[in-house]
């Protein structure tokens, strides 16, 4: 539905112990030029691409914004400005707890998280960071992003340097 070009894998976080942690839905109520959407991640592989200021790196921004939490000047930037609530939610199919829905408002519990389980537990911000076990922001967008400036350093590369990097994808 959203012409959009850069990429979210629905693959496992695998860092920090988190074996079996999909993707399975994200629900925005305000973020960026995002409001009141849905986006299904539960069908595998998922290619986002667009034109510029078509909200790819805001749509990044919100999982980040989700799982890790931006620090208040931060979340200035990516304020809605035609929706009252900045956050939404982000679904997890999780091996071992089943579906983990994690809310984030910027104007309730001061933008921390607040975990929902299927079994109906619920946990603070604090459950979170222990749940992803040493899974930070930094190694996020070393796996699973990358930018227009990455890909143009690509073509400065010989071949050797190439394949070391392709190698490393393959082994995380």
């Amino acid at each position: 539905r959203w012409p959009m070009k850069e990429f979210f894998p629905n693959s496992s976080l695998m860092e920090g112990g988190l074996k079996q942690v999909y993707f399975k839905r994200a629900i925005i109520h305000g973020f960026g030029p995002w409001n009141q959407e849905q986006i299904d991640f539960s069908d595998g592989f998922v290619c986002l691409y667009g034109k510029n200021e078509s909200g790819k790196s805001s749509l990044q921004q919100f999982l980040l914004f989700m799982l890790f939490g931006l620090p208040p000047k931060q979340r200035d930037f990516y304020r809605s400005k035609t929706s009252g609530q900045m956050g939404g939610r982000l679904i997890l199919a999780d091996a071992q707890y089943g579906d983990i829905t994690i809310e984030r408002f910027d104007g309730i519990h001061q933008g921390q998280a607040t975990c929902y389980l299927s079994d109906g537990s619920t946990y603070d911000e604090n459950w979170l960071i222990e749940r992803l076990n040493g899974f930070t922001k930094e190694i996020y967008e070393s796996i699973f992003s990358f930018s227009a400036n990455d890909l143009q350093m690509i073509r400065t590369m010989d071949a050797r340097d190439l394949g070391e990097i392709l190698l490393g994808i393959g082994l995380t």
